[in-house]
């Protein structure tokens, strides 16, 4: 029998160096109140995408999400772009609200600072009707039928994911900070430049 596979929601993964990145979160968090999102209890930056502080990780995460390009769209043809990025420092008993990303064409995350029961993110199934199939005990759980599904944070790790798709982060439940880095990247054509608004 041929199986075709519809309507995927692709997460990828990778591991990048985060060196020196747990001391700038710090000393932007000391020079700014922050703003208020997602974040419930924690502190969440300004956009620190134009700060040269970040410029070294952004090459680094446009070098990873060519790799999410190529996956999805003809070889050298296009790429992902970094239009804007934060800093989240959740404290003990913080976490972020369910959410997702508007107006970009994919988003990411980072982690930096990862003690144990700090929160994991959790996305959830785009699929609402879906859930008229759902199985009703935990024998027909798998990946095809999951409602949800949890990456426990790790230091170093970095996640690309669907802008759309529902997220959001747990309590931070350990007695130091978790630390992460967001941002959202735009698809760019071949030979075509962004232009700011």
């Amino acid at each position: 029998m041929n199986i075709e596979e519809w309507f995927p929601t692709l997460i990828y993964n990778d591991v990048i160096d985060i060196s020196g990145l747990e001391e700038i979160a710090y000393k932007l968090k000391k020079e700014s109140d922050g703003r208020q999102l997602s974040n419930r209890g924690g502190w969440q930056s300004h956009g620190v995408e134009k700060n040269p502080l970040f410029s070294k990780l952004i090459d680094v995460i446009e070098q990873k999400a060519l790799k999410v390009y190529n996956n999805m769209y003809e070889e050298d043809t296009g790429k992902y772009q970094v239009v804007g990025m934060w800093v989240n420092i959740n404290k003990p008993n913080s976490y972020n609200a369910t959410h997702m990303h508007p107006t970009c064409d994919l988003s990411g995350n980072i982690y930096i600072k990862t003690p144990k029961n700090c929160g994991i993110t959790f996305f959830e199934d785009p699929r609402n009707l879906h859930r008229m199939a759902e199985p009703y005990n935990n024998i027909m759980q798998n990946r095809h039928t999951y409602r949800q599904v949890n990456y426990v944070p790790e230091s170093g790790i970095i996640l690309f994911f669907p802008p759309w798709i529902q997220h959001g982060v747990e309590q931070n439940l350990s007695d130091e900070d978790r630390i992460s880095i967001a941002f959202n990247m735009m698809y760019v054509r071949k030979g075509c430049t962004l232009v700011e608004t």
